[in-house]
């Protein structure tokens, strides 16, 4: 593996990590039915998902061709389901965000699927 893959594995395990903790957020807003607290979570959540695209940049350069368009692919359809829900001011798009229609509760949103496939492609 070449350190231009590991600041992209490194970049990316930060992003999970930094959804994992707004949805964590967000759901501690519901609990406490916080209306206007969860929405401003979830706001926070699509404007980070959407931001991806756009920060991954600097980060998918250092990536080997058909990985880095593979990467660039999934970054931009994470981007833009994220900037879609925020122009439509849709909150439940907004939690739905990085969640298949066959998804689990406790299983990993694809974001983080994401992160393992890249792992596994970059071993």
């Amino acid at each position: 593996m070449r350190e231009n893959d590991n600041n992209f594995l490194a970049w990316l395990e930060f992003c999970a990590e930094k959804v994992n903790a707004l949805e964590a957020e967000a759901r501690k807003r519901q609990s406490e039915d916080a209306d206007e607290a969860y929405k401003e979570a979830l706001l926070d959540k699509a404007a980070f998902i959407a931001s991806l695209a756009r920060e991954g940049q600097t980060y998918l350069v250092g990536l080997a061709g058909e990985l880095r368009e593979f990467a660039k692919k999934n970054l931009g359809a994470f981007s833009e389901n994220a900037d879609w829900a925020l122009k439509l001011k849709s909150y439940a798009n907004m939690s739905a965000l990085l969640y298949s229609d066959e998804h689990q509760p406790g299983a990993p949103n694809l974001l983080s699927l994401f992160l393992e496939e890249m792992r596994g492609r970059l071993k």
